[in-house]
């Protein structure tokens, strides 16, 4: 999914130094994990922008999207070099795809952790659209960090899973959700996490009284370990979590410099994966393509 670039091209001045500056006053590098390899992954500090391309992850469709666009940087909100490398093989897909970012000119910049939780970051950004997709039906307070990178909401009534889950699917847009029970719980208290949640954060959510998690993505074993402590996990995908920073990410960047900005959202599973399902399923290919995405029925209980 790409959104079109906002304003022309020009000969500015503009380098990847200005932009970098840029990124790290929306997103301090000193917020990030001193694992997570932010920063400058590939070209120069001195080169020349004409333009800036921002995407979930560096892959092929960005890579094509930025050789249509004027001297492109291209930001990430996952490093494309993540482990120390002891070669750079051009048979080796993942590396070849470096190698060609490189090859291209493309400077390739990255916020990881330091833009999950940064103000109106990445848990910023996808916790206001569930309130969102949540204040449809029933009144929502709160908004509290929790365990680093989660925020928590409380619904003034609670609410069945089958309908939050709905509700969330069709605001994030989402092929489906993952669960980690069966059963059609009341929601009351709940906490948000961006990407990939980990049973780190138990303890606290128990202190909050937390009944239903939503992140991006859990292992088995972090379902197992919260459905052991009566909590639903709901899962709506690593990218669907993450992809609600983009947008906003790129109005902040347009307002620090003076270039024109790109975004690619990533698959489109409403278009591909649900539909190619539906059509499996029995449903007809017209029935299927009319089907509006996000409608009931997505949700995988």
């Amino acid at each position: 999914m790409y959104h079109e670039r906002r304003g022309e091209s020009r000969e500015n001045g503009q380098t990847v130094s200005r932009v970098v500056a840029a990124m790290e006053q929306i997103a301090p590098t000193d917020l990030a994990e001193s694992w997570d390899p932010i920063g400058l992954k590939i070209g120069s500090l001195k080169q020349g922008v004409g333009s800036v391309l921002i995407a979930l992850d560096l892959t092929s469709d960005v890579l094509k999207l930025a050789g249509q666009m004027d001297r492109p940087m291209i930001v990430t909100h996952h490093p494309p070099i993540f482990d120390p490398m002891t070669e750079l093989r051009t048979d080796h897909p993942p590396q070849a795809l470096l190698i060609r970012a490189a090859a291209s000119g493309f400077s390739v910049y990255s916020a990881h952790t330091n833009l999950d939780i940064t103000p109106g970051g990445v848990a910023d950004s996808l916790v206001g659209r569930i309130r969102i997709a949540l204040c449809q039906s029933n009144p929502v307070t709160g908004n509290q960090p929790v365990a680093v990178y989660g925020r928590t909401l409380k619904l003034d009534q609670p609410e069945r899973l089958s309908v939050v889950c709905d509700q969330i699917v069709c605001e994030l847009q989402g092929p489906g959700v993952c669960l980690n029970d069966d059963q059609d719980k009341m929601v009351e208290r709940i906490a948000v996490f961006p990407g990939s949640f980990h049973e780190d954060a138990l303890m606290e959510l128990l202190a909050r009284q937390v009944d239903t998690v939503i992140c991006g993505e859990f292992k088995y074993n972090t379902g197992l370990a919260l459905r052991t402590a009566g909590m639903t996990l709901v899962s709506v995908g690593h990218d669907v979590s993450e992809r609600v920073v983009l947008e906003p990410l790129s109005a902040r960047l347009a307002a620090a410099v003076d270039l024109p900005i790109a975004v690619y959202s990533g698959l489109d599973y409403n278009g591909t994966v649900f539909r190619v399902n539906r059509t499996a399923a029995g449903v007809s290919r017209k029935a299927a393509r009319e089907e509006s995405p996000g409608s009931t029925g997505q949700g995988a209980g």
